[in-house]
């Protein structure tokens, strides 16, 4: 394939690349740093169609799914603030070690 000198060093574990197929065959897009005869094991994944969905779960969909906008209605974010509000709990000035402590002093000095 080349001189060692100038491609990369292969990583530990799977690799995704890209490939084009010529005649038949799968030609990679990049240099591959394998001896000649090296057997690999290939998983191959064609591009989604321009306006389909891309596989639930992928890192793909994950992209979609934060490059699209929600459709809100005009309520959608007054509802979402008064669920948050209806969901807090009161705050407490003390923790519940403090009562721990507060129970240990007393009992070292009951009072008479």
């Amino acid at each position: 394939m080349g001189d060692d000198r100038t491609l990369p060093r292969p990583l530990p574990g799977p690799r995704t690349i890209r490939a084009r197929v010529e005649g038949g065959w799968l030609v990679p897009l990049v240099p591959l740093d394998l001896p000649d005869g090296t057997e690999i094991l290939m998983r191959i994944e064609l591009p989604a169609p321009a306006g389909d969905r891309p596989p639930i779960g992928t890192g793909a969909a994950i992209l979609a799914a934060l490059r699209r906008t929600p459709k809100l209605q005009s309520g959608d974010i007054e509802a979402l603030n008064e669920a948050i509000e209806a969901g807090k709990l009161p705050v407490r000035a003390e923790g519940i070690f403090d009562e721990l402590d507060r129970a240990i002093e007393e009992s070292k000095h009951p009072q008479r």
